[in-house]
């Protein structure tokens, strides 16, 4: 789920990408920082919410740029109206699918 929704905000278009971010990250990795804290899921919402944006703010330094970019133009520029830049989303994994392709770069 999306920082939004642990907020407690309406969820709209970037909250779903958001979360399609973390199910590819997910997916490359076996399994996400916040997936280790347990307990009461509303007691549990404040540490999760704070998990994520620390893995959002080292996103960066630990995965393809592309990751990073995907995540930035849905948490920090698609306001709640927006209609995100798909275009641009799909290029993003295009690029990805390179890059995770063996023998398709140098």
């Amino acid at each position: 789920m999306s920082m939004n929704t642990h907020l407690g905000n309406e969820t709209s278009r970037r909250d779903d990408l958001e979360a399609l971010g973390y199910t590819m990250l997910f997916l490359l990795e076996g399994s996400l920082p916040w997936m280790s804290i347990k307990g009461d899921p509303v007691v549990m919402n404040e540490p999760i919410k704070d998990s994520k944006e620390e893995f959002y703010r080292n996103l960066r330094n630990n995965f393809p740029e592309e990751f990073y970019k995907f995540m930035y133009h849905c948490v920090d520029q698609v306001q709640f109206y927006d209609k995100p830049d798909y275009g641009y989303l799909r290029s993003l994994l295009e690029n990805l699918l390179i890059f995770f392709t063996p023998g398709t770069h140098a």
